[in-house]
């Protein structure tokens, strides 16, 4: 079996187990892996940017897009002839077409970065916590009950707060997006979101945290399922296609993984899974 923990000082160390055939007991082998981690964190990270460099182009024309309607929009509020309920309607829209272009320059970074670990302990019920209060608002204004289920155990994990914070943030605010797509077409009652912190035994043995965000929207089509978590792909007229990219890669410097499920007119279930931090 295997498993990795982090010392005090910031180093990875990997703990290999192996029995000693019919003697009792075991051996432990102890590996220093801080260098081949780094090593895998400046790969994948050039990997996000020869991505980026062949996405140029669209990227271009995505950010041309809302520069050229906010001069289009100043351009309106030259006429002497503009009232100033028009005016403010001008205004409102520029407001919008730049706080648009900030989203795609802050998706672009944050994708570059990939989401770079910190070095907090994190509780995972004060992280579950942190997002309901910074979410309150637009659920409300979604009209959206949000159910938080906390059986995290008060475990901890390894990272950035603010970067897990916005992974999360990241995915509820689809979860809204799309549920609110779906009542404007058939008003079938009141969305509902369900997250869900909880603990188990990871695929490689070690104990992990699982984050199960699940909503009653209208599901995602199994074509779309394949590409959502690709680079620059989106379905959504305002989208920079790099939200889930992100959450992908945030969590993947958590070396964490990322998950979906998803049926169309059943809903969707995402979740991601963290390692247990433990102190060495």
């Amino acid at each position: 079996s295997h498993d990795a923990l982090r010392l005090r000082d910031g180093r990875l160390v990997d703990i290999s187990t192996c029995p000693l055939g019919r003697m009792p007991g075991q051996v432990l082998l102890f590996r220093d892996v801080t260098a081949s981690c780094a090593m895998q964190a400046l790969l994948s990270r050039h990997q996000r940017l020869v991505t980026m460099g062949e996405m140029v182009a669209s990227l271009a024309h995505q950010i041309r897009t809302p520069i050229a309607s906010s001069l289009l929009y100043l351009s309106h509020l030259r006429s002497a002839r503009m009232d100033e309920a028009a005016r403010g309607r001008c205004l409102e829209k520029i407001r919008s077409c730049l706080a648009h272009l900030e989203g795609m320059v802050g998706d672009m970074l944050q994708f570059a970065r990939g989401g770079q670990m910190g070095d907090e302990i994190i509780a995972v019920s004060a992280l579950v916590n942190d997002l309901e209060l910074l979410l309150r608002p637009q659920l409300g204004a979604h009209d959206c009950e949000f159910v938080i289920r906390d059986d995290s155990g008060g475990k901890c994990v390894y990272g950035s707060r603010d970067a897990l914070l916005s992974v999360m943030q990241n995915l509820v605010v689809n979860a809204l997006q799309a549920i609110a797509e779906a009542r404007g077409k058939e008003a079938d009652g009141p969305g509902r979101l369900e997250l869900r912190a909880a603990t188990r035994d990871g695929k490689t043995g070690r104990e992990t945290v699982c984050l199960v965000l699940r909503d009653n929207g209208p599901g995602i089509p199994p074509e779309i399922q394949a590409h959502v978590f690709e680079p620059f792909y989106t379905t959504k007229s305002q989208g920079t296609g790099l939200g889930l990219a992100v959450v992908k890669a945030i969590v993947a410097a958590h070396n964490g993984a990322v998950w979906l499920d998803s049926k169309p007119g059943g809903g969707t279930t995402i979740g991601i899974e963290l390692p247990v931090h433990h102190e060495a």
